[in-house]
């Protein structure tokens, strides 16, 4: 199996070339993307680092937060992360109301107002919060590049202990 990936590495890296080459030139084309990108009216839109490289990019850096090329590249994609959990988190409001519409029976179908309802303990919801991170967990074991949580109270159920990249 390696050596056959291995054959075909050549006949990849030109797809992904010229995948790229189509990338860059839509961009070209695109008056979403460059120097003459929309922005936002006066001093809002006038972040000079800036360059109009990214989707939605309207010049509006108050704080000079992407100044620095990887850190602004590090919150590019902690950016996208945090857009997939958010559609997740929305799919998981809409569908048991939704559901409920057509006649499933769910008990409570509205979000907010099961823990009303149900008087959720403490310890329940600090089980909840401790649980939640693992997904964030997993997701940054399938994309490294994103970084990860330092430990300490980010690392809930200790798994960073006797890690070899763990912060000592």
């Amino acid at each position: 199996m390696q050596e056959q990936l291995q054959e075909r590495l050549p006949v990849l890296d030109a797809e992904a070339e010229a995948l790229r080459a189509r990338h860059q030139q839509a961009r070209a084309r695109s008056e979403w993307f460059g120097p003459g990108r929309r922005r936002l009216p006066g001093p809002l839109g006038a972040a000079p680092h800036l360059l109009g490289r990214v989707a939605g990019d309207a010049g509006f850096d108050p704080l000079a937060l992407g100044a620095d090329p990887a850190v602004f590249a590090r919150n590019y994609e902690a950016e996208l992360v945090h857009m997939r959990w958010a559609m997740m988190a929305a799919v998981g409001c809409l569908v048991p109301e939704v559901l409920s519409l057509r006649g499933t029976d769910l008990g409570e179908p509205v979000w907010w107002k099961v823990g009303r309802r149900n008087a959720i303990s403490v310890e329940i919801a600090s089980l909840n919060r401790r649980c939640s991170g693992g997904g964030c967990k997993a997701e940054r074991r399938h994309h490294p590049q994103l970084g990860r949580h330092s430990g300490g109270a980010h690392d809930s159920f200790s798994f960073m202990k006797g890690c070899s990249r763990s912060k000592k």
